[in-house]
């Protein structure tokens, strides 16, 4: 009877697990989509590469915690002084000595091993321990199987533990949820077997995670739980006071520096102060997707199976967390979720769990109620059908069918295993952000900018290089930048500088000089949708505080048919002039060019099938293929568009490797 507490989350953790299983086994049935290289799976997020690259790094035995990271934020790291270097973590990430590990067990390749056996998917199943059993600790057994649904199928988690995404929210939760549960348990029973198990949890969240300032609010209202439970303030004192005291005062240091940190960059970014830079680094936060707010219709939907629902569980919570004053714990972490109704999607991890209690403490109540009327076989069919109604309230069944999207690609990856063979080991990477860690993980090479140091002025140079009008230009900004690096900027800046006379000194090559190290441009396929923020921050006007977007818009694979051109996303009607996209959206052409790419992936227009002044149409043939692209007439003149589109020879910059439409390398050459 013991282990009978026991079923329910051995359940969800099983059911879990065995959907994840399934997502594998869609990894091995589509290989071109999900697999390069001898079977190496493409990652359905970008910071994974960098976590594999360290686990890497820990099995070849070349990781030194706390030296300079010789594969990021070039040059600076290669060439600046030692203080200013970004370092490896010291100790190293305990999500990649956790890849080195599954994969000396495995003795497969770290960049395989976890999809040998499914590492994310089973951290992330451990969550149902912990949300179970504080739901039944302060309610019952409905309520914990609501919270352990809530949080395990809650969409965004979901997506967030994918078989092929390496990330830390996999046991983000978990570690905060188990650190609430051992709180609730020292609330009423204090003793030191709890301290000891709450410090081993801290230290853990904090070598998994290293933000301790999600766990300072916790304690504090577990003081606060003691006072309101009748202990008095002197007992609340020695109590929170041992707490502080087990959970390392050194990392609840740093918990306040990290939880003002939070504050300021999620809730009011006006607080921390501006570092000199040729923009403002709130302004990338724009073009990140997942720091846009929902609301709350969309955030409720995404969590139980419709947004009407959501209203009906925060009633539930209500109910919950007026029947015990211990509730009061949790109140930091409900916090936590709701923040996704008006900030960064990724705070749903937090939110889900408590949208099933929601549920689960309404049909909790409804069985408080049957039971004394109800007996035998009675009973036992009531509560089936509660568990059948909570699982159907929680769980959608679009939810089983969640699969993996992979950020860049078989055929990307492909050309990265190619630039770690064919390229110099001291060459130097030039290319937009997103590319960084997979760059620096697959091929090896030092980049400029990277998941991880991004929103500097670096960043905003590599877009003027994209948007650049003229190659002299595009090359100014890449040796001059690579001349001055982050370090250079700044100082530019504190002489009194300000960011346009800087931007435009670099553009005209006054701080240009002998490249240390060979340079290669990579410009991908990807570019083309993150084009509209790239667009932004190349033509950014310091003065003004403003950017222009230039989108383009794939039509996908095309043919010609009859009077018109038929895409996969959209018709172009050539007599009437116009671009048709289902269901009902209607577009009045400019200019519709005709692409013709040879052997060598080299292009040239063939024909202009339609001269005015709206959006412009570009369909670019490749043997017996055809794309089709809608942009703005102003892009045909930026480098991008004439090196990936057109593949134009120029002095300055030698095509090295070229797979249109997914990929191209240039070699910045020398000064002339």
């Amino acid at each position: 009877m013991r282990f009978r507490v026991f079923l329910f989350p051995v359940a969800l953790f099983c059911l879990f697990f065995f959907v994840r299983l399934k997502q594998a086994e869609i990894v091995f049935e589509k290989p071109r989509l999900y697999l390069w290289g001898e079977g190496v799976p493409v990652l359905s997020t970008l910071d994974g590469y960098y976590w594999l690259r360290l686990a890497e790094m820990i099995r070849e035995g070349a990781y030194r915690p706390g030296a300079p990271d010789p594969l990021r934020n070039a040059p600076d790291n290669q060439f600046g002084e030692d203080e200013k270097k970004v370092r490896l973590p010291s100790p190293p990430p305990l999500l990649s000595v956790l890849l080195a590990l599954t994969a000396w067990i495995s003795g497969e390749p770290v960049d395989r091993a976890f999809l040998s056996f499914p590492l994310i998917p089973f951290l992330a199943g451990l969550l149902a321990f912990p949300l179970f059993f504080i739901g039944k600790r302060l309610w019952g057994e409905l309520a914990g199987l609501g919270m352990a649904l809530g949080g395990l199928f809650c969409l965004e988690y979901m997506v967030r533990t994918d078989v092929l995404r390496l990330d830390t929210d996999a046991l983000n939760p978990f570690f905060l949820f188990l650190i609430a549960y051992l709180l609730l348990g020292l609330l009423k029973d204090f003793g030191y077997r709890k301290l000891i198990a709450l410090t081993v949890t801290v230290h853990l969240f904090q070598w998994w995670y290293s933000h301790p300032g999600l766990i300072l609010p916790l304690l504090g209202f577990y003081g606060l739980g003691l006072l309101i439970s009748g202990r008095g303030l002197k007992e609340t004192a020695r109590r929170t006071a041992l707490v502080v005291l087990f959970c390392n005062p050194w990392i609840l240091y740093e918990g306040f520096c990290n939880l003002w940190a939070m504050v300021a960059k999620y809730m009011f970014p006006g607080l921390m102060k501006e570092e000199l830079s040729l923009i403002p680094p709130e302004v990338f936060s724009r073009s990140v997707s997942e720091l846009k707010a929902l609301g709350m219709w969309k955030v409720f939907g995404l969590t139980l199976t419709h947004p009407l629902l959501g209203y009906l569980s925060l009633g539930g919570l209500v109910l919950f967390f007026m029947r015990d004053r211990r509730c009061v714990i949790l109140l930091p972490l409900l916090c936590l979720g709701m923040m996704s109704f008006w900030g960064p999607r990724r705070f749903m991890i937090y939110l889900g769990p408590f949208m099933g209690l929601g549920i689960g403490a309404l049909l909790q109540l409804a069985e408080d109620i049957l039971e004394g009327k109800l007996k035998g076989k009675l009973l036992l069919s009531m509560r089936m059908f509660l568990i059948c109604l909570l699982f159907g309230s929680v769980v959608a069944p679009s939810k089983f069918d969640v699969k993996p999207v992979p950020q860049i690609g078989a055929p990307l990856a492909e050309a990265m295993g190619r630039m770690r063979v064919e390229l110099s080991e001291e060459a130097f990477i030039w290319s937009w952000w997103d590319y960084g860690y997979p760059v620096s993980q697959i091929a090896r090479k030092a980049v400029y900018l990277d998941g991880g140091c991004w929103r500097n002025s670096k960043a905003l140079l590599v877009a003027r290089s994209f948007v650049a009008k003229d190659f002299q230009t595009a090359y100014n900004l890449i040796n001059g930048t690579t001349e001055l690096g982050k370090k250079g900027i700044k100082e530019l800046l504190e002489e009194g500088k300000t960011p346009g006379e800087v931007i435009g000194e670099i553009q005209q090559g006054k701080y240009n000089g002998e490249l240390r190290c060979p340079v290669y441009w990579l410009l991908t396929g990807l570019d083309i949708p993150k084009f509209y923020w790239i667009s932004f921050f190349g033509t950014w006007d310091p003065k003004k505080s403003e950017g222009r977007h230039l989108p383009y818009f794939t039509l996908g694979l095309c043919e010609g048919r009859g009077g018109g051109v038929l895409c996969q996303r959209g018709i172009v009607d050539l007599k009437r002039g116009v671009l048709l996209i289902p269901p009902s959206k209607r577009v009045k052409l400019g200019e519709l060019q005709m692409i013709e790419l040879d052997e060598g992936d080299r292009g040239r227009i063939i024909k202009v099938l339609r001269m005015g002044g709206g959006p412009s149409v570009f369909l670019v043939k490749k043997g017996e293929f055809m794309w089709g692209y809608l942009a703005k007439p102003e892009v045909k003149d930026t480098v991008f568009h004439r090196l990936f589109f057109l593949g134009e020879e120029t002095s300055f910059f030698e095509p090295v490797f070229s797979d249109f439409p997914h990929v191209r390398i240039f070699k910045v050459k020398e000064e002339m």
